[in-house]
């Protein structure tokens, strides 16, 4: 099995549960790179990969390929022939926006590799829905969301306190211990909704409410814009990149996740990885209901989808919480336990190695 590494955490988690799956031999193919420099390493990663693949076919190493992204999966294209002739199936996770991404020319070769494909793997119901509208068939997808890493571990008040005091330190600003404190995670793009969410939400809520956003991104400076805008720079703080220690406390120390996504056309949301992260950790989400999250989210289960785009009902949620301690206490039990049942890795697993199995054997038979 060769795995190309692509979408970034859940490329490299997926890649780590192969690795650690004692029932399959994976041969990598991995890409390590930062978003900055993933245009200038790309190609020459394919042209090698191409190469490498071709070489290990034809020496019968392999029984399956499965690429981590749409991206990467352009190389079914011109492998295509080979593989059919050596029965040796091609899969690709699909995410989002490495399907619908608004380049012409990303268009215009989608449908081809869509088609030069065995199956899809989509981390949601609305990455599916695209590949169908882009020619795949319904029964060559598998619907199979990203899982998280860490077993669930129980919050608790005390751990609360801990994590609000290492934040404290981490980002030099005195989380109060009445803070209802909000929190973000994720690359700062237009697709994210921050730049809204702080003019028009935000505002909105008790003065007693803080909001951390952490990430970076090219909309960082609309997003500074907004914190002038609003008039609320002492309730938002911006943290940029922040390390593995500093988002860990960050999600340890949050009352709730903000996930305030607007539509883009061409740039959607697959499923929404930190809110998993987050609802790990005990932490709900107040979420547009959008995209991929809708997967993400069960509603009232661990945690609320609003109306895109509808502020008022959005802060009216939050606002909620704010003065109803004990009903957010169950949320985030509920919460915790429900991503803990449904996105655990030895689920996902599992869900992969089925549908794995099965489109060998349906190539096989062919």
């Amino acid at each position: 099995m060769a795995n190309i590494g692509g979408m970034q955490d859940a490329a490299t988690s997926l890649f780590e549960a192969l690795q650690d799956d004692d029932s399959v031999e994976v041969t990598p193919l991995v890409l390590r790179t930062s978003w900055r420099w993933t245009h200038v390493k790309v190609v020459p990663f394919l042209i090698w990969s191409l190469v490498r693949i071709y070489w290990l076919v034809m020496r019968g190493k392999i029984d399956v390929i499965l690429f981590t992204s749409i991206v990467t999966a352009v190389l079914a294209v011109p492998l295509r022939p080979l593989l059919k002739r050596k029965k040796v199936p091609t899969i690709s996770v699909a995410h989002g926006r490495d399907v619908t991404l608004a380049v012409k020319a990303h268009q215009f070769i989608v449908p081809y590799v869509l088609r030069s494909l065995s199956a899809v793997i989509a981390v949601s119901r609305a990455t599916a829905s695209a590949c169908v509208e882009r020619g795949m068939p319904e029964d060559a997808i598998y619907v199979i969301h990203n899982g998280t890493k860490h077993p669930p571990e129980p919050k608790v008040s005390a751990e609360v306190e801990s994590a609000r005091r290492r934040l404290s330190e981490a980002v030099g600003f005195l989380v109060k211990p009445d803070a209802f404190v909000l929190c973000s995670v994720g690359r700062l793009v237009e697709r994210k909704g921050y730049d809204w969410f702080i003019t028009q939400v935000l505002p909105r809520l008790s003065s007693k409410a803080v909001y951390f956003l952490a990430g970076e991104g090219p909309h960082d400076s609309t997003i500074r814009d907004a914190v002038l805008q609003s008039g609320l720079g002492d309730r938002v703080h911006l943290l940029g990149k922040v390390s593995s220690e500093t988002r860990e406390a960050l999600y340890r120390a949050s009352d709730l996740f903000i996930m305030c996504n607007r539509f883009i056309p061409g740039d959607m949301e697959g499923l929404g990885m930190a809110m998993l992260e987050a609802g790990q950790r005990g932490v709900p989400s107040i979420a547009n209901d959008l995209e991929g999250i809708r997967d993400a989210v069960d509603d009232n289960v661990s945690g609320h989808l609003v109306k895109t785009g509808d502020a008022q009902a959005f802060a009216a949620k939050i606002s909620h919480y704010m003065a109803h301690p004990n009903e957010l206490r169950a949320l985030s039990e509920r919460t915790q336990a429900h991503v803990g049942r449904k996105f655990a890795w030895d689920v996902i697993l599992k869900a992969y190695l089925e549908a794995i199995s099965e489109v060998v054997e349906r190539t096989l038979r062919l």
